[in-house]
C-alpha cells in the first residue's frame, strides 16, 4: 500500500523523500534553517528536493553568535555583473527585492575557526556569493554576517533598482551594529556601554559608510530573517551556497590556519 502522503527534505541532516512524519522528522527536528514540505505527490515532492546539492549536510557549523566580536578588516568577495535581482512579493507587502544572508562558522570562537558566508540573490543568480573568509581576517559568526551584507550592497552598487531593496540577515548582532550602535558609539568614541574599546570597529565602520552611500540612492532595509515559507527557503539557499564552499578551499584555509597558529608559538 502506497503511503498516503510524500514527506521531502530539501535542506536536513539528509536530503530526500519520506514515507512518514517520523522519517522526516528525524532529518529535520533541531537541524539550522531545515527546508520541508508534504506532498500527496510523489513526483512533486521529489522536483522539491531537486534543488538541493552541494554539502547540504554539513551540520557542523556553529549557528550561534560570536559574542566575542573579534576584530576583522574585510575584503568583498568576487561577484559577476547580472541584471537586477529577481523581485519578490513578501508577506503582502508591495513588490521588493530581497536579498538573504547567511555565515555560518565551524568552531567559532576558537582559534582554528573557519567562516563562511552564503548570499543568495535568486535561483541560478551569478552574483550569489559562495566563499570562505579570506586567512586574514579573523574567523567568527559576526564578522562573516557582516561581510556577507558587505557582499550584498557591493553586488548592489551601480543597478537601476527602483523598488525597496531588503537584505535579511539572522544576525542580531550585524543589524544592531548598523542600524542602532553605531550612532552611540561614534558620539562616544566607539566604547561600549562597559568602556571598553567596540570590537570589529573597521569593518563596522567600512559597511556602515557603504550602506549610507548607497541609501542616497536606493531605499535600503536591513531586517532579521522571519519565519514565513520565503524566508525559511531564501536563508536555506543563503545556508546551501555557504555550505557548498569547496572542501579544497577550505582545507587549504585550515592547512594555513594551522600554520600561522604554530608559528606563533
Amino acid at each position: 500500500m502506497s503511503p498516503k502522503f510524500f514527506y521531502a527534505v530539501r535542506v536536513g541532516r539528509k536530503p530526500g523523500v519520506y514515507n512518514s512524519w517520523e522519517e522526516c522528522k528525524q532529518q529535520v527536528d533541531r537541524f539550522p534553517c531545515a527546508v520541508h514540505k508534504k506532498f500527496s505527490n510523489k513526483a512533486e515532492a521529489q522536483e522539491f528536493v531537486r534543488p538541493s546539492t552541494s554539502d547540504g549536510n554539513d551540520t557542523s557549523d556553529s549557528e550561534s553568535q560570536d559574542s566575542g566580536e573579534k576584530e576583522i578588516d574585510d575584503k568583498p568577495g568576487t561577484k559577476s555583473d547580472a541584471t537586477e535581482p529577481a523581485t519578490r512579493q513578501d508577506d503582502g507587502k508591495r513588490d521588493r527585492t530581497i536579498i538573504y544572508t547567511h555565515a555560518p562558522c565551524k568552531r567559532n570562537g576558537l582559534i582554528d575557526a573557519q567562516a563562511r558566508i552564503g548570499v543568495w540573490f535568486g535561483k541560478a543568480d551569478p552574483r550569489n556569493v559562495a566563499e570562505a573568509l579570506r586567512v586574514d581576517e579573523k574567523q567568527t559568526n559576526n564578522t562573516g554576517a557582516l561581510t556577507a551584507i558587505k557582499c550584498a550592497l557591493e553586488a548592489l552598487d551601480g543597478q537601476d533598482i527602483t523598488n525597496p531593496i531588503v537584505i535579511k540577515s539572522n544576525s542580531d548582532y550585524a543589524i544592531n551594529c548598523l542600524e542602532e550602535r553605531i550612532d552611540r558609539w561614534q558620539s562616544n568614541g566607539w566604547l561600549t556601554m562597559d568602556g571598553k574599546p567596540v570590537k570589529n570597529k573597521s569593518l563596522i565602520e567600512e559597511v556602515h559608510a557603504l550602506l549610507l552611500r548607497l541609501r542616497a540612492k536606493y531605499v535600503i532595509s536591513l531586517e532579521h530573517v522571519g519565519t514565513t515559507d520565503a524566508d525559511r527557503e531564501g536563508v536555506a539557499e543563503a545556508a546551501l551556497l555557504a555550505r557548498g564552499v569547496t572542501k579544497t578551499a577550505m582545507s587549504d584555509l585550515a592547512t594555513t590556519m594551522s600554520a600561522l597558529t604554530l608559528s606563533t608559538e
